[in-house]
């Protein structure tokens, strides 16, 4: 989590522009929820794990009587936090590049995040493109299985991301949406997102007008 935070920080500094603009706005949003729906759950739940004072103490703070209760608790938690968090940042990454795309002349604008992407990689020349754009999938698939129980029921692929293995079954359950395996994505999805940001043909756009709106956390 503190490596997405930390791409987020230095990729708001190299982009340089004003906070109105969608670019900036887009950055700012996926920091927002690192440091709210994944900092809250992960870190009750690791001082959970360190000792009993630090359950006790958890417990009465959220009103519990029995530890039992705590951990269903930080178990749903973490669930539901992992599909909000997923969520929401890749509304954020598609609202982005939505607008961006909307900036751009003679860019017809996508519905889907697959269109998006895949205008907006190949407009801006980025290298790798087919494979880079299949990476950019990998937290969209996260996503859609978790919507659906965790289960991919989509046509089966395998996508490897610098030596990681992103295996999607159809009708299975997925093994890589825990918390390690979406934070791993999405730091080599943002590393994608910066060359898109600080291409020529994005940079050189004055203002980047958002058009979708993404609640701040």
């Amino acid at each position: 989590m503190q490596s997405v935070k930390d791409i987020c920080n230095k990729l708001i500094e190299e982009i340089d522009k004003s906070n109105e603009d969608a670019r900036t706005q887009g950055v700012i949003h996926i920091r927002q929820f690192c440091n709210t729906l994944a900092l809250v759950p992960i870190k009750l739940t690791q001082n959970a794990e360190l000792s009993n004072s630090n359950r006790e103490l958890i417990a009465m703070m959220l009103g519990l009587q029995d530890r039992n209760d705590l951990k269903c608790l930080l178990t749903d938690l973490n669930k539901n936090s992992k599909v909000s968090f997923v969520t929401m940042v890749q509304f954020a990454l598609e609202t982005c590049m939505g607008n961006i795309l909307d900036s751009m002349p003679n860019q017809q604008r996508q519905s889907t995040f697959f269109g998006k992407s895949k205008d907006l990689i190949s407009s801006c020349n980025i290298e790798q493109a087919e494979h880079k754009h299949k990476v950019f999938q990998v937290l969209a698939k996260i996503r859609n299985s978790l919507h659906n129980g965790c289960v991919h029921n989509r046509p089966s692929c395998l996508i490897t991301v610098d030596g990681e293995k992103f295996e999607f079954v159809n009708g299975e359950r997925v093994s890589c949406a825990s918390w390690s395996h979406i934070f791993f994505a999405l730091c080599r999805s943002l590393d994608i997102f910066r060359e898109i940001l600080l291409s020529q043909q994005v940079n050189l756009i004055p203002l980047v007008l958002e058009q979708g709106v993404v609640e701040n956390a």
